[in-house]
Order: C-alpha cells, then sequence, then structure tokens
C-alpha cells in the first residue's frame, strides 16, 4: 500500500499495524474471504499473463465491514501497457445495498401476490414441497451430492415458475459451487437460501395466513353432484364424483407448466409460443404426484431452452415462426400417458454420443444414448444457464417417474421434434382412491374422457421412432 491514501482508510480499517503493508492483510480482520481472494488476484494482476481487464474484472468488488458494506474498484497505473500500480476505491455503499434488499423483498411479495391470485392451491402446494427441500438442506447437509443437485435444481426450477429469481438464484448459487468443488457448499450459501426461504415464508403468512386444510369445492362440482343425488344416479357414478373432490384434474398442471413455458421462450427471445394441453379432465392424487409434476418442469425447461429455436432460426429452416409445445394426458388400455412434445430442432444425438463417451458410459447404440441422456451430469450444452445446462434435470424426472411405477419413452427426429413420454398403471394415478373404490366394486376411471375446451382434437404427432428408456 501507498503511504498516499484517504483518511477513511486507516478510519475503516482502523490504523497500519506494523508491517501491514499489503491491502489484503490490512482487510483480513473484516472481512478473510475477500482478503484471500483479492491477495490472489492482485498476483495475477501483476503477473501480466492476460489482458488487465479480464484479471481486474476477477477481483472482489464487495467486502463486509461490520454491519456496512464497501463496493472496491479498481484501476491500472498506467492505463496502457505493464501494470505498475493499481488505483483502489472503496465506496460505502450500505444505503444502496439496503434498499436494494428492499426491492427485491418487493419483486418477490409482487411476484406471490400475482401467483396466488392466479393459483393459490398450487403455490401453496409449492410452498409445502420447498419446506421438504429446504428443510433437509442445511450446513450439514448429507453427503448424497446426486441428490443435493436434483433438489437444488428442483427447486431453482419451480420458484422460478412461481416468479421467486431470489429463491432461485440462491440454488444457482449452490449449484455453482458444487460445479466447481465437487462437495456440498459451506454453511454460508444455505443460509442465504434459508434467508430467501423465510422471506417467502413471512409473506406468504401475511398474504393467507395459516395454509387451509381440507377440501376446496368448486360450485360446478358442488351443483353436479348434488344433481346427480336428487335424480338417483347409480351409487357408482356419485362415487366417482365425490372422490374426484380430493383429486387434481391434469388440466391445472399443464396449464401452470404451459403459463411457465409462455414466460420462459419469452425471456429467452424464442418468440410468443404455442402451448397446447389434451386431455386435461384425467385426475392424480396431488400429494403422490406432486414430486413428478415438479420434475417435469425440468423437461419443460429443456424443450423451451434446447429444444425450440428462435423464430428467426424456425423461419430459416421452414418452419413457422411461433416453436409449439403439446402437453397431453390419456389413458391407453391399463395405461395412464403423459407426454410433452416440441417442434423444435430435436436432439443431438452426435452430441449426446460425445458427452456419454467423454463420461465412460456406453454410446455404441441408439439405446445407450438413450440411456446417457438421463445420466446425472450429462449435458450437451455448450454452458451453464440459470435454466439449464447441468444435466441435472432429466435425472430429477426419470427419478420421479420410477418412484411411480413408470415407464420413460423418447422419440425424436433432427429438425422435426422430440417427445417425451411418461406412462403408468392406471392405479398410480390414485392408489388409495382405486383401491377403495375397487373394492367397493367401483372401476376409476370409468372412461376415457372427452377432450377440454382449451385442447385440440388431434393428439400430436411428433416424428421419429419411439424408444423404452431400458432403465424403466
Amino acid at each position: 500500500m501507498s503511504d498516499e491514501r484517504s483518511a477513511a482508510v486507516d478510519r475503516w480499517l482502523g490504523p497500519t499495524a506494523a508491517g501491514a503493508t499489503l491491502l489484503a492483510e490490512r482487510i483480513r480482520p473484516h472481512d478473510p474471504m475477500v482478503a484471500d481472494w483479492l491477495a490472489l488476484g492482485l498476483d495475477e494482476v501483476f503477473a501480466d499473463l492476460l489482458p488487465v481487464e479480464v484479471t481486474i474484472d476477477q477481483l472482489p468488488k464487495r467486502m463486509a465491514l461490520g454491519d456496512r458494506t464497501l463496493k472496491i474498484e479498481y484501476a491500472p497505473i498506467p492505463r496502457v501497457g505493464p501494470v505498475r500500480a493499481l488505483a483502489v476505491v472503496m465506496t460505502d455503499v450500505t444505503v444502496s445495498v439496503a434498499r436494494e434488499r428492499l426491492e427485491a423483498e418487493h419483486r418477490v411479495l409482487l411476484a406471490m401476490v400475482d401467483r396466488i391470485s392466479r393459483d393459490k392451491a398450487g403455490f401453496l402446494e409449492f410452498v409445502k414441497e420447498a419446506d421438504e427441500i429446504i428443510g433437509g438442506m442445511a450446513a450439514d447437509a448429507p453427503d448424497d451430492l446426486p441428490t443435493i443437485k436434483r433438489q437444488v435444481h428442483t427447486l431453482k426450477g419451480n420458484a422460478a415458475v412461481f416468479g421467486l429469481e431470489s429463491v432461485a438464484a440462491a440454488c444457482h448459487a449452490i449449484e455453482d459451487h458444487i460445479a466447481d468443488t465437487g462437495t456440498p457448499p459451506e454453511g454460508a450459501a444455505w443460509a442465504t437460501l434459508h434467508s430467501q426461504w423465510e422471506t417467502v415464508r413471512d409473506n406468504l403468512k401475511r398474504l393467507v395466513g395459516e395454509a387451509p386444510t381440507g377440501i376446496t369445492l368448486g360450485d360446478d362440482e358442488y351443483v353436479v353432484t348434488l344433481l346427480a343425488v336428487l335424480n338417483g344416479a347409480p351409487r357408482e357414478v356419485v362415487a366417482r364424483q365425490v372422490v374426484e373432490w380430493r383429486l387434481e384434474p391434469t388440466a391445472v398442471r399443464m396449464a401452470r407448466i404451459g403459463d411457465h413455458a409462455r414466460v420462459l421462450a419469452a425471456r429467452l427471445q424464442k418468440g410468443d409460443i404455442t402451448v397446447r394441453v389434451h386431455g386435461g379432465d384425467l385426475r392424480t392424487d396431488p400429494e403422490q404426484w406432486a414430486f413428478f409434476w415438479s420434475a417435469f418442469v425440468h423437461v419443460v425447461r429443456n424443450a423451451v431452452d434446447h429444444g425450440l429455436e428462435p423464430p428467426a432460426a424456425r423461419v430459416a429452416a421452414g418452419k413457422p415462426p411461433a416453436g409449439v409445445i403439446d402437453l397431453a394426458t390419456r389413458i391407453e388400455g391399463d395405461r395412464f400417458v403423459i407426454t410433452l412434445t416440441d417442434d423444435g430442432r430435436g436432439i443431438d444425438w452426435g452430441r449426446v454420443a460425445i458427452a456419454a463417451a467423454a463420461k465412460g458410459l456406453p454410446a455404441t447404440t441408439h439405446d445407450d444414448l438413450v440411456e446417457a441422456l438421463f445420466h446425472d451430469g450429462l449435458s450437451t450444452a455448450a454452458t451453464v444457464s440459470g435454466v439449464s445446462g447441468r444435466g441435472v434435470g432429466v435425472g430429477a424426472v426419470r427419478a420421479a417417474c420410477l418412484d411411480l411405477d413408470g415407464q420413460l419413452h423418447v422419440r425424436s427426429e433432427a429438425g422435426q421434434g422430440t417427445t417425451f413420454e411418461f406412462n403408468f398403471p392406471v392405479e398410480a394415478m390414485a392408489p388409495d382412491t382405486h383401491e377403495l373404490l375397487r373394492l367397493h366394486g367401483v372401476r376409476y376411471p370409468d372412461r376415457p374422457p372427452a377432450e377440454t375446451e382449451s385442447s385440440t382434437s388431434e393428439r400430436p404427432t411428433p416424428a421419429g421412432d419411439l424408444l423404452p428408456h431400458s432403465a424403466v
């Protein structure tokens, strides 16, 4: 450090101790992490091995000073040629940081108000699931990295669905740490996530109080069931109507996922995409299927991010500028089937083969490539973004599918699109309900339901061969 410096330096950092001529050592009593970071970074700046703009950009930009925050800026001397010295400017930005925090909390509150007004049940379910995930992840988190990565990635995706960007950002920071070090993060990263989540919980309590319990019955369902009883409908008909009070139409989930796909597409400059919903009158047990639908969001995000092309690229390929995603549920025989189809660029199986070989996975046959596609940590993305690129999401989907005794199939054709198909035993839709009705001689569901008003009459017909996932 030069003898020429502002008086504020000694006032903030304390008087200069004997031999403490390095800035990093003056900072160390206040912020040891920044001190270590600065010492290492300054060595690289003065080594003159990389452009000075690059090495300066890697230096710490903020530090803690008790309950205050200082911003740190650097300017090389001279500005052109080998660096002989750095001018370091520290600015107290405590007030600005507090304002940024309040603005972030305000954005979270507005996002919650919006989501609760449009989908209260869905938001409360997300909160319940997030409570379970976050409650199990702390400074003494387990060393099961695959599980941690899946949970954090799923939480990030669903926080983004509900507009909670601060929670998603905290999850992304944890993912970055795991990717960089291969170990669970230290307590500070978990503390940040817990702090962001506490803000959500506090806001939720202010907005809706304690989460309601019991069955919420819509007017239409009430009237239909009442008329069935008054008109002497068969007991089987009334029983099916009553059990559906506790089940959730798949249209609710698909509409929620479709909304997210459209918002995400706009953010990624993929244009105003079309999302079509087919067969949404089927119902599943909301609690038993919560984990699957949460993981299913990863398939949708991948379809938008990796599958659908930007409008200009679609037009150049002879396609309409707006991409299309089809979401469908149906019953085929004794199987309950969920599909997602996009009309994008298709899976680049060549890149999957390269990525699989790099991880030592079999990549000889097409079935090998399908298997590799769902391997944890395998990704064909060139960069990691806040949306995808870590190769974790599809692994979470496979795990959720297996938990429900399901099977997963993929078909894709270059330039035409991709379909993910999940099929399960019909009984898996609502096991307790199916068993209760079976014991009383009632079959459920009685028949495949008609298409919803928001759906189209035709089913999606993606190109390519159906490829069963060998692990399921």
